[in-house]
């Protein structure tokens, strides 16, 4: 056990006391008063009232219950925001630092979107600062993990077990099969009008069962343990499902195991919960299994909105937690940790499970390369490793079929 020496007590101090009990594993406390009996512990208050080797001055941001606006400015020497500096062990309010971080305080100050309506990863403190590669949070979990080692030298912390955990996300399940006559006319006169002749003469060797759909790749990967996000939306602008009527497919739905399906709720669901409700309700009738799992289409996560839907509708644990665009670290690490809502300044009982590298970062984005996707793959893992949390990284059934890019499947089916 470890405890926490403070005269506050609120949930936000509570909340970062999980964070550290996730990361030690181990059971952490807070309490006012040390005890007699010889306990680790580190004070976090304005003074350093229980003489502790470990004391870390309060900047105000935990014993708070409302969001304001935060000076954005960064210590380049303490890699922390000149707002959280003061005198004590760590030369500043670590706390108040993941906090910040692990909240996404800045994405309920920045109103700035993309073209999606996503907040900018140009907008992020971390990514100003050369950082967003950078897992922050752990590396501050890890600086105060030594301090307690250094100052308690009996202290011993559970063991955490890594796991390689690969997630895919079914946007569309075939590329030229499961759709309606409509819309397969619609897309053969595309292919016309563009002069894809190559890919007319795919799409009609398929559809007349002499070629396999190349984006039906699940026979490929079956013992491989996958996270499927499967998209059930209506066919819209950046919503292109389909299949649900082909008997391949279906079969493939009703036979993922419980624990590795989940709802990726389409973009059109947008802030609109009744579509996200039947969305969930289409996925749980075709596989026969209850939905607590889902990742946003696009990674459209909006905070809180985003979250506080999905936790009305029975969403337990979500995988939205990255940037869309780019690889890195969105909160500052790779644990697994729960919501917490400023709006309410609550916790909540939801999960969020954060990614770093998908797919697409390298395939759409032309400043990462093919070989800058192999080798972050490997920093991640590493860094998963490291600290004794899973892994997981985002592929598309839809990718694997770009010649340069099918060492991709290489990685999904990795054991690591």
């Amino acid at each position: 056990m470890f405890l926490i020496i403070s005269p506050y007590q609120n949930s936000r101090l509570a909340y970062v006391a999980i964070l550290i009990s996730k990361f030690l594993n181990c059971e952490v406390k807070i309490q006012k008063h040390l005890p007699s009996n010889q306990v680790p512990f580190l004070c976090y208050a304005d003074t350093n009232y229980c003489n502790a080797k470990i004391f870390i001055a309060s900047n105000g941001l935990l014993l708070e219950k409302h969001i304001r606006p935060i000076e954005m400015l960064w210590d380049t020497d303490l890699q922390c925001l000149l707002a959280f500096k003061n005198k004590s062990t760590f030369g500043f309010d670590v706390f108040s630092a993941m906090f910040f971080h692990v909240t996404r305080y800045e994405e309920y100050l920045i109103q700035a979107r993309d073209d999606l309506g996503r907040f900018k990863v140009l907008n992020a403190v971390l990514f100003k600062n050369n950082l967003v590669k950078t897992p922050l949070v752990d590396l501050h979990l890890l600086m105060l993990q030594e301090a307690i080692f250094q100052c308690f030298p009996q202290f011993s912390t559970g063991v955490k077990q890594y796991q390689y955990l690969p997630s895919m996300d079914i946007d569309i399940a075939f590329d030229y099969l499961g759709r309606d006559l409509k819309r397969n006319i619609g897309a053969a006169l595309n292919d016309i009008y563009k002069l894809k002749l190559a890919n007319l003469w795919k799409r009609i060797l398929v559809n007349f069962g002499l070629a396999k759909d190349p984006a039906f790749i699940f026979n490929k990967v079956l013992s491989t343990p996958i996270l499927y996000f499967i998209h059930t939306g209506k066919y819209g602008a950046f919503d292109k499902s389909c299949g649900f009527n082909h008997p391949e497919y279906l079969n493939f739905i009703k036979n993922i195991p419980r624990n590795s399906i989940a709802i990726h709720p389409s973009f059109q669901s947008y802030l609109a919960i009744s579509i996200i409700k039947s969305e969930i309700e289409k996925l749980e009738k075709l596989s026969g299994k209850q939905i607590t799992k889902s990742r946003q289409h696009f990674i459209k996560l909006i905070l809180p909105e985003s979250y506080q839907m999905l936790i009305q509708l029975g969403i337990t644990d979500d995988y939205s937690m990255g940037w869309p665009n780019m690889s890195g670290y969105r909160a500052g690490t790779a644990m697994s940790y729960p919501f917490f809502d400023l709006t309410t300044n609550e916790l909540t009982n939801l999960t969020i499970h954060p990614f770093m590298w998908m797919d697409t970062h390298y395939i759409f984005n032309n400043d990462l390369t093919l070989e800058d996707g192999l080798r972050e793959f490997e920093e991640f893992k590493q860094h998963c490793k490291r600290i004794g949390v899973p892994f997981i990284p985002i592929f598309h059934n839809n990718h694997f079929k770009i010649a340069r890019y099918t060492v991709f499947l290489d990685l999904l089916n990795s054991t690591l």
